[in-house]
């Protein structure tokens, strides 16, 4: 495969940077970092272009905090204005990475994810008789930074942009080790998952496992043979251990029968039938407990907490849980006061009636409800926003789509970058 160069004016631009900002701050934007960098924008992205012209970028220093779901993980918080540079960097390469990759591998792509990964598990399980589920262990913390520099090396010619991933992988300051990638940081995923990939071409065209696929370091082969498969595993083990420096978690490989079930990504995964495993149920119980008490103190307001319900029961109704959902909800209705109770699933699959309180002669009402209030139209002018109080809501046992298009969220027209530079104040300081 030829390598793919010219990158660096794409990365380096004050256009893409100023999208890529755009896209970093989706669903950040109330954050203090994101809004002090967003109220300069303009000539934000102008001193980053500066400093990576001329070379002179550095990364800041991170935060690191730890979370238990399930397992302890340390988590970096990258600043955002380096959060900038990797959406940058990651806009162009993400193409030349993806051309790389099998079919089969799930992770970070778009149009993927954990739900067609599941539904590809289960087409597998289907089709053979024996499934080997594989995991690597400590996977961010085991990636050895010379791994990942020359598995970038063999897809990416172009120097300026070599030398940008080098040192955001090496991390800010002096290298106090030459392993590790960050979780938590959109480039990390994306190098970790490239470094997989060698991984996955060996499997598929040195081993020619008949069924494969990857969720970052999850993975499983399935075929008819049970030794074979066994004997394919001592093999995966031995490149792991030699060309990535990798090692497998013992405890997380299980070779079986496809009719016991198939552990993979929170799933018991079946020829005919998915099921939830007991704890991931557990880690959504524990959510949804956390969201009430914070609906209950006032620090989350109706409607994310009404998404957030609703993206946990979207991802429970991948496998065969309309009990499960059905349950969940009425817990939830319960233990919720009335008014939140009919928003979270109102009678009859309609939104409850409000007040109508008229401020025209026939034309504009406000009902009040949820965080604020609400104006509808009675009337058709092409202007108006109409919202009928007794339109079905969406429900939460449904799929939920997106709030906003990715051509709003980005901001509309990008700024002319020369009049910017003019408009721009001599020698203004910069936020620290």
């Amino acid at each position: 495969m030829r390598r793919a160069g010219g990158l660096w004016p794409q990365i380096a631009a004050f256009d893409a940077l100023y999208v890529a900002a755009k896209r970093a701050a989706r669903g950040k934007r109330s954050g203090h970092s994101v809004a002090s960098f967003l109220e300069r924008l303009e000539p934000e992205a102008l001193q980053l272009e500066r400093e990576l012209l001329a070379d002179t970028w550095r990364p800041a220093p991170t935060r690191q905090f730890v979370i238990h779901d399930p397992k302890r993980r340390t988590i970096t918080a990258v600043p955002f204005r380096d959060r900038v540079v990797h959406h940058a960097l990651i806009a162009p390469l993400q193409p030349v990475l993806e051309r790389r990759m099998i079919d089969d591998s799930f992770a970070c792509r778009p149009g993927r994810g954990t739900h067609a990964a599941l539904r590809r598990a289960q087409a597998f399980t289907r089709r053979y008789r024996h499934a080997l589920k594989l995991d690597v262990r400590a996977f961010f913390d085991s990636l050895r930074h010379d791994v990942v520099l020359d598995t970038l090396a063999r897809l990416v010619k172009d120097r300026c942009t070599l030398r940008l991933c080098e040192r955001i992988v090496r991390g800010p300051g002096a290298a106090t080790s030459s392993r590790g990638l960050p979780i938590g940081s959109l480039t990390s995923q994306w190098f970790a998952n490239v470094v997989l990939d060698r991984l996955d071409h060996f499997v598929k065209e040195q081993l020619r496992v008949p069924g494969y696929l990857r969720y970052l370091d999850d993975f499983a082969l399935f075929a008819d043979d049970k030794a074979w498969l066994w004997a394919a595993k001592h093999q995966v083990e031995s490149y792991l251990h030699e060309v990535l420096d990798l090692t497998l978690k013992p405890a997380a490989t299980r070779l079986a029968p496809v009719c016991d079930g198939l552990h993979f990504l929170g799933f018991h995964v079946f020829p005919h039938t998915l099921r939830v495993k007991p704890a991931t149920l557990r880690r959504f119980r524990w959510r949804l407990r956390w969201l009430k008490a914070e609906l209950r103190a006032g620090r989350i307001d109706e409607d994310r907490f009404i998404r957030a319900v609703a993206a946990v029961i979207e991802h429970i109704r991948q496998a065969d849980s309309l009990r499960l959902r059905r349950r969940v909800l009425a817990e939830l209705r319960m233990e919720l006061p009335t008014e939140q109770n009919t928003a979270i699933h109102p009678p009859c699959g309609r939104a409850p009636a409000r007040p109508t309180v008229w401020s025209g002669a026939g034309r504009s009402r406000t009902t009040p409800g949820g965080a604020g209030l609400r104006t509808a139209t009675t009337g058709t002018p092409p202007t108006a926003t109409s919202t009928s109080a007794s339109a079905p809501p969406a429900r939460l046992d449904r799929a939920v789509s997106p709030a906003h298009s990715p051509t709003a969220a980005l901001g509309g027209v990008i700024p002319d970058r020369d009049a910017v530079l003019r408009d721009e104040p001599p020698d203004r300081p910069r936020p620290g």
